[in-house]
């Protein structure tokens, strides 16, 4: 009886270890976004599509665009291909005591390269008027050499309030802007972009 337990004992215990191997070599491998070394086969990007980021940003009352065809306003002008993302942002108001508030929920977007190849160029948040509480806006260009981009809604002490991952091939899908084109820039329709 002693040797049959044994054998059974023996037979479970292998099991197990075939068991845990075998799960270990199906492990996904861990997934980075922005890894020092993207190439690397045991990280991986995984995006999600731009329509849900930009769903997703909107929660934090950031809207994100493709600029029109041919505008140059809000940082959209520089040379060379690639698309040309605006960022709708909420304005900063002075801190009210009365109002619980945050008074600048975001500081601003970055689009961070994640991989492919060159850099995107950005713009610092503008204030749309001359009002010191100002509705701001950011502007993006991104070359077609990037294959992944992040986006990331920073806050104005430069802590990260979100991101995600996105193609940036896909950044044509983002939705175009409601308002009208104007010698220097462009008016949104502030009233289909709520930022409180």
């Amino acid at each position: 009886m002693n040797r049959s337990i044994r054998c059974i004992f023996t037979a479970a215990l292998a099991g197990a270890f075939a068991g845990t191997s075998a799960h270990a070599q199906r492990r996904p491998p861990q997934v980075a976004y922005g890894a020092a070394s993207p190439n690397d086969p045991n990280n991986r990007i995984i995006p999600i599509p731009v329509v849900e980021a930009c769903a997703m940003a909107q929660r934090l009352r950031v809207w994100l665009f493709t600029a029109p065809v041919g505008s140059t306003a809000w940082g959209v002008g520089a040379p060379g291909g690639g698309a040309r993302i605006w960022a709708l942002l909420p304005s900063c108001r002075q801190p009210d005591p009365d109002d619980p508030r945050e008074p600048c929920p975001v500081g601003r977007v970055e689009l961070a390269v994640l991989s492919g190849a060159g850099a995107v160029q950005a713009g610092e948040p503008q204030n749309l008027t001359s009002a010191p509480d100002s509705r701001r806006v950011q502007g993006f260009v991104v070359p077609t050499s990037i294959v992944h981009i992040r986006i990331r809604i920073m806050r104005q002490n430069d802590t990260e309030r979100w991101s995600a991952a996105i193609d940036a091939p896909q950044l044509h899908n983002m939705p175009a802007p409601v308002g009208t084109p104007t010698a220097n820039g462009f008016n949104f329709d502030l009233s289909q972009y709520p930022s409180r």
